[in-house]
This record gives structure tokens, sequence and C-alpha cells, in this order.
């Protein structure tokens, strides 16, 4: 373990490099990674890292990063123990390389682009380092904390390493050279685009994972349903058809890692936001590969008409795929007599012929969802249905205190006949429910109940209606308020497209998805802590006077998004500087000591 030291300093070294923002991508440089290392990871650029971060923390937490820049200032200038990074290019790739798994103290490798090799050798390495070096076989060698080292110099790149096999390997002719066969013919095209464009990347070469660890997976996939199972046996009947559900909602996943090809972990830092992606790509002629076959991602090009004002808006691709994976889901509750209904509506209403939807919905429950359809009568129906199901007993710990109370055609929009749907809470089914869970004193059980109140109301209305093609559904405290909802979107009065922190959100994100969700994460801290508060007070936790500090101003937005395409799926998680700013203002910063 004392060969690692090396690393550690190297590691330390280059992050404080990292990671710089939208360098272009070098179609060469993947060819320096050797094709056989299952572990690479990316840094990109150096001189953009103080700005593009800088910029980021200036709007995501005004006048908190002085201290963290002073640090990077400080490493860029000082080093670490006396040994700087010098002589990198600007704008060139950086590649922390593992060769071998499992992995060993000689199986890393650091394959950087430089402007000036003697200036990287001669300040990565002491005095004392610097006189030992000797050149052999094309590359030179020297010690680096006492463990021995391996330099070659390409010209365009250095090649920093402990392990004298892959040293000599970038010396041999036409290996480790431009167009000799690396990385990127492991990589897909757009893959390989999306790693070097990014400002830190991870590849997994998964093929390589799942054979040197095929029993460790096997053993952890047992245990992670042994898990479920003994999680399912310590609560109450209403919640053990979720943990079923749950673990036929995991099992694809476990089966697209066993199925995959390669792994994909991206991160991009914006001044505006971060993002952090991930994708898979399945090995031809497997079950995943087979399964992403029938998935064709929207743009969801709608989404912008919704009213402003929610706290979330989403969009989903109703593919053959994807209401496989749901109906599948679905069927599994369909053994219990409880969800037996709420099955078999969900199985009519994937007849009806649904191809996609776009929503809106905020707390206390209310919001508007379009949902293009073929037979849209018939999704009505099933819709209602699946309402109906829930009936005084409740599911998925939801309580009613009766039936939901129907009414055909109780009321009009334009030309849209609206069916409606009254349902009022049950809060004290909903925590008998929990009988055999956790036991929680009176006092708190009754204050779950008033902050369960508050969040989402003692009743709700639904109404839904057919609109051409589309199927539309709004919920509100009551007609008043539907009537608003549907005025912008049908109006376009005051619509969230026009919200530029919504804009710039939804451009982070992927141009097509089949799930996608935009939040207001600053409503939904509020919605918390709304939700909260009356709880920790009970609890005796306390809390500064007036917490928390009224958060004014514009929304801050966070994404998600699920892609799903035949070649590939991946996710997107978006961040906003805006989002980071007004939560940390409001909710963290009025927690910490004052100076």
């Amino acid at each position: 373990m004392k060969r690692f030291p090396w690393m550690t300093t190297a590691v330390l070294l280059l992050a404080a490099s990292a990671p710089a923002a939208w360098a272009a991508p070098n179609d060469k440089s993947l060819s320096w990674v050797p094709a056989t290392a299952p572990v690479v990871a990316h840094l990109n650029g150096l001189d953009a890292l103080r700005s593009h971060v800088a910029a980021f923390l200036k709007n995501a937490v005004p006048g908190q990063g002085d201290a963290l820049l002073a640090q990077y200032d400080s490493m860029m200038q000082n080093g670490v123990q006396g040994r700087k990074l010098r002589g990198l290019s600007k704008d060139g790739p950086i590649f922390f390389v593992v060769t071998d798994l499992p992995p060993n103290p000689d199986s890393f490798g650091l394959v950087a682009a430089v402007s000036d090799y003697a200036a990287f050798r001669d300040n990565i390495l002491s005095d004392e380092e610097k006189k030992a070096i000797q050149t052999t076989d094309g590359y030179e060698s020297t010690t680096f904390f006492g463990t021995p080292i391996y330099l070659v110099n390409k010209k365009t790149y250095v090649v920093f390493t402990p392990s004298k096999e892959l040293a000599a390997s970038y010396v041999k002719k036409g290996t480790g050279a431009e167009g000799a066969g690396g990385l990127e013919t492991k990589l897909s095209k757009v893959q390989a685009a999306k790693f070097l464009a990014s400002d830190a990347g991870y590849y997994v070469d998964m093929e390589a994972i799942n054979k040197q660890f095929a029993d460790q997976i096997k053993d952890f996939r047992n245990k992670f349903h042994d898990q479920l199972d003994q999680a399912a046996q310590a609560v109450g009947p209403e919640q053990k058809a979720q943990f079923e559900m749950a673990k036929k909602m995991f099992d694809p996943l476990f089966q697209a890692a066993e199925d995959a090809k390669a792994a994909l972990a991206t991160v991009e830092v914006h001044p505006d936001g971060v993002t952090l992606h991930m994708d898979v790509e399945p090995r031809s002629g497997t079950a995943t590969a087979d399964l992403f076959k029938g998935f064709t991602p929207q743009p969801f090009k709608d989404l912008g008409k919704l009213p402003a004002g929610n706290l979330a808006y989403g969009g989903v691709a109703f593919d053959p795929a994807m209401l496989k994976l749901v109906g599948d889901l679905m069927n599994g509750l369909a053994n219990d007599p409880k969800f037996k209904d709420a099955a078999a509506a969900f199985e009519d209403w994937s007849k009806s012929g649904p191809t996609g939807q776009i929503s809106a919905f905020s707390y206390p429950a209310s919001g508007l969802s379009i949902t293009q359809c073929a037979e849209p009568d018939k999704a009505v129906a099933a819709a209602v249905k699946a309402l109906q199901s829930f009936g005084s007993g409740g599911a998925f710990s939801i309580a009613f205190k009766d039936k939901p109370e129907v009414k055909q055609d109780a009321e009009k929009y334009n030309s849209i006949s609206f069916t409606s749907i009254h349902m009022v809470w049950d809060f004290d089914k909903m925590m008998a429910a929990q009988a055999n869970g956790p036991q929680l004193p009176d006092a708190m059980k009754k204050q779950l109940i008033e902050s369960l109140k508050k969040l989402i109301g003692e009743e709700m209305n639904a109404y839904i209606g057919v609109d051409g093609k589309t199927v539309v559904q709004v919920s509100a405290k009551d007609w008043t308020s539907a009537q608003k909802l549907l005025d912008g979107y049908y109006k376009g009065q005051d619509a969230v497209g026009a919200d530029k922190g919504f804009s710039g959100a939804r451009k982070q994100l992927p141009d097509q998805a089949t799930v996608l969700v935009v939040l207001d994460a600053v409503q939904a801290a509020g919605d918390v802590m709304d939700f909260m508060k009356p709880i920790m007070q009970t609890l005796g936790v306390n809390l500064p006077p007036n917490y928390p500090a009224a958060v004014k101003g514009k929304p801050g937005y966070v994404g998600f998004a699920v892609t799903m395409r035949p070649e590939s799926g991946g996710v997107d998680f978006v961040v906003t500087a805006e989002a980071v700013r007004q939560i940390y203002q409001g909710y963290v910063a009025p927690l910490m000591p004052a100076h």
C-alpha cells in the first residue's frame, strides 16, 4: 500500500486543474488511451478552471467561493509538497488510466497533453528524483515518493506511470500513438464526443467488469432482493405490494448492467449550472438491447405552454416499451386484491393508445396534464376507473373517507365536457396503515396529520375531459381554480416557457427524452420545510427565529431526464446556480454560525 503516495499526490495536483469547461474535443486524444483499459477518468483543460468555477460560484453562492478560489490559487502556485503542475497544455485532455482489474499499485497511469515535457517533468519531481533519472529503451525512469516511476515523452502528451510494461507499450511503434486503436475503438462516436467535451468524465468497460466480478455482482443482486423481502416483512400489508414493485423496478437495472458494453459518467460546469450525465450502451443481441429498440424519445415541445408558478413540470413518452415496463409492474400488483382493480384500469388505459404526456403539478395537490391518445374516451373511462379503484380502503398508503364521487358532464370549458371526481382524504386511515411500522407518539401523529393537511389539503377535485385526440385532466381545490389552470394553457396566460430560469434549465437537458422533469427546487424546499418545521418543533429541535428566511425572487430550477434510445440509455441531472443561490440564502446560511 505504501506505493500509492505517488498516485495521491498526482491526483491532487491534477484536481487543481479540473474541471475546466467546454474545451473542444480532440479527435485524436482518445487514441492515447489503451483500448484495453477497463477504467478511465478524464479531465479537460487548465486555465478555464478558475474563470468557469468562479463564475458558477459567483452566481450560486455570492461571496462564499472566495476561500475556495484562494485555495485553488495557492495550490496552483505552490503545488503539493513543493511539486508543481507545469508544462501541461492549456486546453488539453488529462486521462487517469487503470490498466488491470482488480487494480494494483502498478496498474495506474496518467496520460496528459503537454506543451513542454521538460517543464512537466522538472516541476512534478523533486531535486533528488531528477538527479536519479535514467533513460532506457525510449523512456525515462526514476522514483516518485520512493516508488519506481516511468515517463514517456510523446511530444504532444506525456505518460506518467509506475508500470514499466505500460511505459514500454507507448514506446513501441504504433502503440499509444494517434490512430493506433485506442479507446476510440471502444466508445461510440456519441460517447466519445461526450467524454472529451466534458469537464470531468469517467468511462468503465462493463464487459471487463462483468467478467471480473460476475460472482460478486450476482451475490449483490441476491442480497438486495433479500433485504427488500426482509423490509417487506417489517411493514404492514399496505406496503408489501410496493416492495414487490420495487424489485420489479430494479431488476431491469441489474439486467442493463449485466448486458452493458460501456458505461459513461460526465460532469459539465457552466456559469448558470452543473450537469451530470450518465449513459450505458448494451451489447447487441442482449435483452437490454432488445428492450431499448422499443423506445423513441420525444421533444415535449409544448411543455413551456403549461402555466407558470407550479412546483414541477414533466413529460413522458408512452411508447410500447414504456407501457410494457409499467404494465409489468402493475401486473405484479394484480395478485393483491387491493390493487387488482387498479392494475386492470391501467391495462384498459394502455390499450387506449397513449403516446405522450406533459403535465404540471403543485401542492396543495393541484395540476394539469395533457395526454395524446388514439382513443381518448377509453382513456378517460380508464382514468376514472383507476381513481374509483382506491375506494375507501386506500392503496399505496392513500386513503379516502368514501369512494370518490364521480359526476359525468359536470363542468364545461370551451367545447370540452369534463367528468368530475371528488375525493376526501382520510388521514386517520393513512396513519392506521402504518400500524406495523415504526410507532409514533400521539403528539407526533397529530402534528403529522396537520402537516399533511397543509401540504395536500383535506380534499381534492379532479376534472377529466377530451379535446380532440388529447385527454385533459386538471386537479384543483374547486372548478374556479381549475379554470385558471386551463386558461393558463389554452390562452397562453403566464406560460412557464417565458421564465428564463425554466428555459435555461430545459436547455441543459436533452432535446428529446423518454421522461423529463423540471422542478422548482426553491418551492420544493419551502413545501418540505412547511411540512417538517412543526414536526421538528414537536421533537424539540431548536431553529433560528423566523426560520427559514423568506426566499424571494424568481424560481430556481433543477432538472432530470431519462433518455432511452435503440442504441443507449442515459440519465441527466441539472442543478442551476439560481436554485443553489436561493436555497443557500434561505435555508443554509441562517443555520451557519455567525462570524
